[in-house]
Parts: C-alpha cells; structure tokens; sequence
C-alpha cells in the first residue's frame, strides 16, 4: 500500500535542513493519485473534483499544501524555523484557483505561521501571504474563515492597523458556515474582538464598539475571556461615542444575559457569579458612575482614574480609560450649553477641569468642529456665548461663522508651527552632516577647493523652500 503524504511528511519535516531539497523531494513524490489518498480520509469530494479540473502541473504545490497543512496540525517547536522556510514559498507561488481548491487544508497552515510569527517576531513575512490567501478564498466564498482571524492576529502583533483596516474593509463577508470553514465560535469571537482592536487604534471608536457589542451576541456556551474584554471595552467606548453607560443588547447570547446584569453594571448575582467575578468590573463600574454623576468634578473623575490605574494597565485599556476622561469635558460643555447662555472663560475652564485659557479654547473648538456644538468666543468681552438657533438671529450667525474662522485659523498655526518645527530639524540634520568628520575627509580627498564650494551651494538649494 502507498504510503499516505501526512505520514511522509510526518517523517520527513522534522529533519529538514535544506528547503530546496525538500521540496525537490515532493515534486518526485507527486500525482494526482498521491493527492487524491491523501485527502480521501474525509468528505472531499468537491475539493477532488476541483483538483480534476486544474492542470496537472499544478500538483506539485497542491501536494505540498496538504503535506504542510498534515504537518500543521502536529508542529512542535523545535521546527518552526523550518516549518517557516518550507511553507511560506509554496504559498506565495499558489495562485486563486489552487487557494479555493485547497480552502480546507490552507487554515491548519496558517494558524500555525501566525504562531510562529508572533513568537519569533516575523510578523510582515507572514502577515502578506497569509492576507492574500484570505482575499482569494473571501472572493468566492463569501464567508468568514480562520484565515481571517490568523491575519488580524498578525497584524495587531505588528501594529499593522491601517493594513488590517484595509483588509477588513474589502472583505464581503455576508455569511459564517463552520461546516464547510471548520470556523469555530472561539474564531467567530476573536475576529470581531480583532476587528474592535485595529478600529481603537486608528480612532474609529464608534466601529470599535458596534464589533465589540457583535462579540457579546456571537452564541456560546461559557463566558470566555474574550467576551470579558469586550464587555470592558464596550462600558469605556460607550462613554467615549455616547457619553452614558453601556447596555447589553437584548439579543447578547444567553452566557453574556446570565453573566452580566441589563444594564451592564455589573456580573449579575443570579448567575452564581463569585465575587472575583465582580471585581473584575469594579473599575469599570467605578468610572461609568462617576462620569455620569451630574456632581462629579473634573477632580474626582481623575481621581477615580488614578485609583483604578492598575487595573486598567493590566486590562491594556488606560488609554481608553483618559479618552474617556476627555469625552467628559466634551460632554460638560454640552450639558453647560444647555444651562447657560453666556459664561466667562473661567468659568467654562472651571467647570471642566483645564489648566488654562488655551486648552479651554481648543476643547471648545473641537466640539464647535466636531460635534456641531452652537457656541463661540467674544474675545472682547473674554466670555463662551452658546446658541440654540443660530439661523434665526443674523448677528448669532456671523458670530458662528466667526468661530469657524477662528477654529480654522488655529488648525493653521499648528501645522506652520509644525512646518517650522520641521525645517528646523532639517537644518539641524544638516548642520551635522556637513560639520562630520567622516563628510570633511571624503570631500577633501576627491579633490579641489571647488568641492567645498559645491558642497556650500548644495546645502543652499537643499533649504530653499
């Protein structure tokens, strides 16, 4: 009887030492029939009949695909290095058709270089492969797969966001079927939880909790740790996007309705929670009480912030922790909209916590910006005039438009100073390159006292902007 191709690769990987003899070892083992045994152990009928319809030259990477997917499944650490060399090659040369064919076998294989790459630090050679191979199997399929999940692992090892973002952008993912995927409802979980983490860092807060509250209404059956994460980010975003307390949507999946109280607050007693449980959202708790209480200070809420710094290290979510901070001074300003009509600019600053006129102007400026709050600056009078309806009082509306101007006006002396900042280090950079020693001999030893000269004019022309 042939031997099967997992078992020779079982065999034969651990003792790889050179790729090319490797797989110069598989083109001489290759055929259709070879293929046809070794993925003959399971229902593969429309994978066979796929494979009848490629060129037959193309079995030489087909087999290698099923040998590295077989190896895969049983990888111990002490090949990864080889495991690296042999498979990245063979998937680079697939093209989309021999991806579709092989959809089944692929995910074993890249779950395994997105291990290995966040363990040996060698995320952007896996992380292109692996992206195009989701790519190829999404055009057809349509559906969410484990490769999906293994690219979005990748690229947050890497802080590849805008890469991820861009990819998740472009996928049409309209369906999730575990039975032709193999996708299990812990892949289901991570890829929506990825999904939130690549939009938090690029400053999409508002898609960051619509994928984290998905998290909570994927189906399961225990409340994985997973879902613990989201839920925390779900209670910081929620008062970052819509300043006041996070609900659990009523179509959560049943673990998440018995763990966690309606109104999100905190792990309900009913479900037999143990008091650790509790404390895991204390912090969290803490801050949405006191962010939404109408007497808390600007003080307080830091305070509050600082109390519970440890926890939220440790959650890696102490930066969500001072947005949200920071989304209660926008949120003060619009509940001081709402109650005044003119206030002084001490009094604005006072109310929300800032340390001085400037910072209060620019909080004010981003919300006018942002937020469309109806407000502006009398300069004059040192005072924040707010607005119910600008369009029904000519002179509210010149003011208005006044503030725009202003706002504008600041956006461009940032970047002039910024400009400036940046010419400066420029002239810097090459203040030094001319004054090395290094540069001082090179140019005396190719010649003449013109070189000098030269080099005075190329620095000349170099900072005229």
């Amino acid at each position: 009887m042939e031997q099967r191709l997992d078992e020779i690769l079982a065999q034969r990987l651990p003792s790889i030492e050179n790729t090319e003899e490797f797989l110069a070892g598989i083109r001489q083992r290759d055929g259709v029939l070879q293929v046809a045994s070794a993925l003959s152990s399971g229902d593969n009928t429309p994978i066979l009949q796929k494979l009848a319809s490629l060129d037959v030259s193309q079995f030489n990477l087909l087999s290698a695909t099923v040998l590295l997917s077989a190896q895969a499944k049983n990888l111990s650490s002490t090949i990864y290095n080889s495991f690296l060399q042999v498979s990245l090659p063979v998937l680079g040369a697939l093209n989309d058709d021999m991806i579709r064919a092989l959809h089944q076998d692929l995910p074993a294989i890249t779950r395994s270089l997105a291990t290995i790459a966040c363990q040996t630090g060698k995320l952007k050679s896996v992380f292109v492969p692996i992206r195009r191979i989701a790519e190829s199997i999404s055009s057809v399929h349509h559906g969410l797969s484990p490769v999906h999940v293994d690219v979005l692992q990748v690229a947050i090892k890497g802080m590849f966001y805008s890469a991820a973002l861009t990819f998740i952008e472009k996928q049409d993912i309209v369906e999730v079927d575990p039975k032709h995927t193999e996708l299990t409802s812990e892949d289901v979980l991570r890829y929506f939880y990825y999904v939130g983490m690549c939009c938090i860092s690029m400053k999409k807060h508002r898609q960051a909790l619509g994928h984290f509250t998905t998290v909570l209404m994927v189906p399961a059956v225990a409340f994985s740790h997973v879902v613990e994460e989201a839920v925390k980010k779900c209670k910081l975003l929620s008062l970052i996007v819509h300043g006041k307390p996070f609900e659990v949507p009523r179509n959560a999946s049943q673990v998440v309705l018995r763990w966690i109280a309606p109104d999100g607050s905190r792990f309900s007693h009913s479900a037999g929670s143990s008091s650790s449980g509790r404390v895991l959202l204390a912090a969290y708790d803490d801050l949405t009480l006191k962010f939404t209480s109408t007497t808390t200070s600007f003080a307080e809420l830091n305070t509050c912030v600082e109390y519970h710094r440890l926890a939220f290290e440790e959650d890696r979510n102490a930066g969500l922790a001072q947005q949200a901070v920071l989304a209660w001074q926008r949120k003060r300003l619009h509940e001081l909209a709402e109650s005044f009509v003119t206030m002084s600019l001490a009094e604005v600053a006072q109310a929300l916590g800032t340390s001085s006129q400037t910072e209060t102007e620019n909080i004010l400026m981003s919300v006018v910006q942002e937020e469309g709050l109806l407000a502006y600056l009398d300069m004059q009078e040192g005072s924040v005039v707010f607005s119910e309806n600008p369009s029904a009082d000519g002179e509210a509306t010149e003011r208005q438009l006044n503030m725009q101007n202003l706002v504008l006006t600041k956006q461009l002396e940032g970047s002039m100073q910024q400009l400036v900042s940046l010419t400066n280090h420029v002239r810097g950079l090459q203040a030094e390159g001319l004054a090395s020693q290094q540069y001082i001999r090179k140019m005396t030893s190719s010649g003449s006292a013109g070189a000098g000269g030269r080099v005075g004019s190329v620095a000349s022309e170099f900072l005229e902007f």
